[in-house]
């Protein structure tokens, strides 16, 4: 049994925002929004209770209770909105937020060996996504209220995921066959004015087979998979798609220590179903957000190499990747009726090529170890009325001493940004330092995040010409902020090895959708 519960609380976090809008008349409208210390609270808990009978080369039975909850009352923003052409038009603007899910769910696992080197897996995961939120938005100027929003979403949503393998070595090849069948049911209610109530059934089946070989200093894996997505809502026509989704891993040995890998596979993405809700959210004074039921799954095509050397106390992996996505689901703005919209779409495509090199040296005589890694991500996000491009350099540097009972250990990284239809979701800029001491089973650590600047934070942009915006999200708080860490192990008792399991399903999307800038 393992619990575990994690706590957060920031009393002056803020958020400037600046947004651009365009309206049907050709006119513009330029706010800026200056940030007042507000307060962000968050609690998280898990809890995971396991049961396993083992016999070793024979069989595994692993039952697991798990529950997750995350408790958020306070993410809350406040402060001036003004219209840059004219600072004297400005409100005042409180933007809170608060939600909650409770997430329990029953995953039992059997593996059984048979006759002649055959193994079958079969899994089945149940879950309940329950989801609660609310978001309060104001406008005010000289205490006149002139926009009040309230929007309150109650989610429900039950799951079952079920997955078989039959897997048969051949010498030293191996050939495997499976089928996975997921099913979704969401049963949610929207207040915010107009009560809006979704019942909406998802469910995808997927048949698959594989191969794995050997030949000399190649090892190889062909697999072939179909898929079916099926979608139902309540008044709403819904969807059937069969796809057609192959795999292939080739890993080439050159020496000791080196090695080349190619993995290239075609994947099936359905739409969340949060984004298929037939349901609006008024956002503020012009934005309202839109579900849409009409969108279809699309197919995703992704190609990795990697180039991997190990050699003394040098490691160095140079890896990149394609990945492209004709008919990505992906947001977009459009005017209708004095307001503006904000929806997905099934666009034209979206495309990423990255690489990435790691190079590590050490331990250096047991003490000094050293790792660096540099990379891009170049984004190119096609929509039916928009065309972006977007790159993103990015670096991390960790750095480790060893000197007896003591350890010493530093890094630093820079923001890893997202860019996704037409939005740029940034990363962390963090930098950390931190000691530690250890005795037998006892160890105290002693360190701080962001010791030596004040400049922690994550920026978001969206680049729509009907309505744009550049956010950055602060805190101080997250400056030189002080760690300390305490842990004493002990054991007792007789020991028993559980078996490890060979897949692992869960059911982590809630099927709300959520509201706010």
């Amino acid at each position: 049994m393992n619990y575990g519960i994690s706590h957060r609380d920031f009393y002056k976090i803020y958020r400037n925002n600046e947004e651009s809008f365009l309206f049907e008349d050709g006119s513009t409208l330029q706010r800026k929004e200056d940030g007042e210390h507000s307060r962000a609270r968050m609690n998280w808990q898990h809890l995971n209770a396991t049961y396993s009978f083992n016999q070793p080369d024979k069989m595994l039975f692993n039952a697991t209770v798990r529950y997750y909850n995350n408790n958020q009352p306070h993410f809350d923003y406040k402060g001036n909105l003004y219209n840059i052409q004219d600072p004297a038009d400005r409100v005042y603007m409180i933007d809170n937020s608060a939600e909650e899910w409770h997430r329990p769910a029953l995953d039992l696992y059997y593996q059984q060996s048979l006759p002649n080197d055959q193994t079958i897996v079969i899994n089945a995961v149940g879950t309940y996504n329950y989801a609660n939120s609310e978001r309060f938005y104001q406008e005010s100027r000289e205490d006149v209220l002139l926009t009040d929003i309230n929007n309150l979403v109650t989610g429900k949503k039950y799951s079952i995921i079920g997955e078989g393998i039959y897997e048969k070595k051949l010498g030293s090849n191996r050939l495997s066959g499976g089928i996975r069948y997921t099913h979704s049911f969401s049963d949610n209610e929207y207040r915010n004015g107009y009560n809006y109530i979704t019942k909406m059934d998802q469910s995808e089946t997927f048949l698959y087979a594989e191969f794995t070989g050997k030949a000399k200093k190649l090892d190889y894996t062909l697999g072939v998979g179909m898929t079916r997505s099926w979608f139902g809502q309540e008044n709403v026509d819904g969807y059937q798609y069969y796809t057609f989704n192959p795999r292939l891993v080739l890993q080439y040995n050159i020496m000791q220590g080196s090695s080349i890998r190619l993995n290239a596979n075609i994947s099936n993405s359905a739409p969340s179903l949060s984004n298929l809700s037939a349901v609006e959210q008024v956002i503020d004074s012009l934005q309202i957000q839109r579900g849409d039921p009409n969108l279809n799954p699309y197919l995703r095509y992704r190609t990795e190499l990697t180039y991997e050397l190990q050699k003394g106390m040098f490691y160095g992996n140079l890896w990149g990747t394609y990945e492209y996505q004709p008919k990505a689901i992906m947001d977009e703005k459009f005017l209708e009726n004095g307001k503006i919209i904000q929806t997905w779409d099934n666009q034209k495509d979206w495309q990423r090529l990255a690489s990435r090199l790691t190079v590590r040296v050490g331990p250096w005589k047991e003490v000094l170890q050293v790792s660096l890694t540099g990379g891009v991500n170049h984004y190119m996000s096609h929509g039916n009325s928009y065309s972006y491009t977007y790159t993103n350099w990015f670096s991390n540097i960790s750095m480790s001493a060893t000197y007896k009972k003591f350890m010493l250990a530093m890094g630093m990284e820079t923001n890893w940004n997202w860019f996704y239809g037409e939005t740029m979701s940034g990363g962390e800029n963090i930098h950390y330092a931190m000691l530690r001491y250890s005795h037998k089973n006892l160890a105290f650590t002693v360190g701080a995040f962001n010791p030596f600047v004040n400049n922690y934070k994550m920026e978001t942009e969206n680049w729509s010409k009907y309505a744009s915006y550049k956010r950055a999200l602060h805190t101080d708080e997250i400056s030189r902020m002080l760690l300390l860490q305490f842990s004493y192990n002990f054991s007792f008792g007789r020991t028993f090895k559980g078996g490890s399991k060979r897949i692992s399903n869960s059911d982590d999307d809630s099927g709300v959708m959520s509201s706010g800038k």
